[in-house]
C-alpha cells in the first residue's frame, strides 16, 4: 500500500519559510536578494524592444522638459504650489467671510458648512473660495428664475392680447373694467400684490375681474332688481320686499 506523502510535503513547504524566518529574524537571505535581482533581470530581459524604447522616450522627454523649464514657467510652478499650500491647514476657528454684494451671510448654514470645512482641512482662504462658489450658484440661480417669471409675464401679456374675450380690439375695454373692479372693491394693498407678483398680467386674473368690473356702475352695482325707494320708509318691507304691499 503506497504511502500518502502529500500532507508530509505540504508540512515541509509550510515550515520552511517559518523556520528561515526565525533564523533570519525576518531580513532577507542573500538567496532571496539574488533570486528577486534574477527575476528583475528576467522581466527587464523579457521586455520588448519597443516597450523599451517608449519607456527610455518617456524619461528623456520629462527630462528634457525639466531642463527646457524657462525661469518664468518655474516661477509660475512654484507659484501655484504655494497658492495650492495656503488652501490647506484649518485653522481653530474661521473668521468672518466675505460675500457679494447683495448676498447676506447665512449663519445657519455656515455653522452647517464648518464641520466639513475642518474635515477637508481646509484654511480660512480655501473655505473662502468654497463660500464665493456657492455665493455665485445662488445669484446665478436666482437671476435665472428672476429672468424666467420675467418671460412668464411677457407671455401672459401676448396670450391677453390674443384671447378673443379679453384681447384685441376689446383690449383695452376689458383692462378697464378690470381696473374698475379692483378700484371699487380692492384694496391699495391688492393693488401691490397683482403688481409685485404679476398676477395682474395672468389672463384668467384679469378676465374674472373684468367680467366683475362688467357689472359695476360709475356709483352702484348691478346686484339683481333694486328695492323701490318707497319700500325702506317701512322696515318690514325693507327687511322682507317681497311681502310688501303692493
Amino acid at each position: 500500500m503506497a504511502e500518502d506523502t502529500g500532507s508530509i510535503v505540504s508540512g515541509a513547504i509550510a515550515e520552511e519559510p517559518a523556520k528561515e524566518a526565525a533564523v533570519t529574524g525576518g531580513e532577507k537571505t542573500a538567496e532571496q536578494i539574488a533570486a528577486e535581482a534574477a527575476t528583475k533581470v528576467s522581466a527587464d530581459a523579457a521586455e520588448t524592444p519597443e516597450q523599451k524604447a517608449a519607456a527610455d522616450k518617456k524619461v528623456a522627454d520629462e527630462a528634457a522638459a525639466k531642463a527646457a523649464e524657462t525661469p518664468e514657467q518655474k516661477a509660475a510652478a512654484d507659484k501655484k504650489a504655494a497658492d495650492l499650500k495656503e488652501l490647506h491647514g484649518a485653522p481653530e476657528q474661521y473668521g468672518d467671510f466675505t460675500m457679494p454684494d447683495g448676498v447676506e451671510v447665512d449663519k445657519a448654514k455656515l455653522e452647517t458648512i464648518t464641520p466639513v470645512f475642518k474635515e477637508l482641512n481646509l484654511s480660512h482662504k480655501g473655505a473662502q473660495k468654497l463660500v464665493n462658489f456657492y455665493a455665485k450658484t445662488v445669484a446665478d440661480t436666482q437671476n435665472a428664475n428672476a429672468e424666467a417669471w420675467k418671460a412668464t409675464r411677457e407671455k401672459w401679456k401676448g396670450d391677453i392680447k390674443a384671447d378673443k374675450e379679453i384681447g384685441g380690439d376689446k383690449h383695452d375695454a376689458q383692462v378697464g373694467l378690470a381696473k374698475k373692479a379692483i378700484a371699487h372693491f380692492g384694496t391699495r394693498e391688492l393693488q401691490d400684490h397683482l403688481d409685485t407678483y404679476g398676477g395682474g398680467d395672468n389672463p384668467e386674473v384679469v378676465r374674472f375681474l373684468a367680467r366683475v368690473g362688467s357689472v359695476v356702475t360709475e356709483d352702484t352695482v348691478k346686484f339683481g332688481k333694486a328695492v323701490v325707494a318707497e319700500t325702506l320708509s317701512d322696515p318690514a318691507a325693507a327687511m322682507y320686499p317681497s311681502m310688501a304691499q303692493k
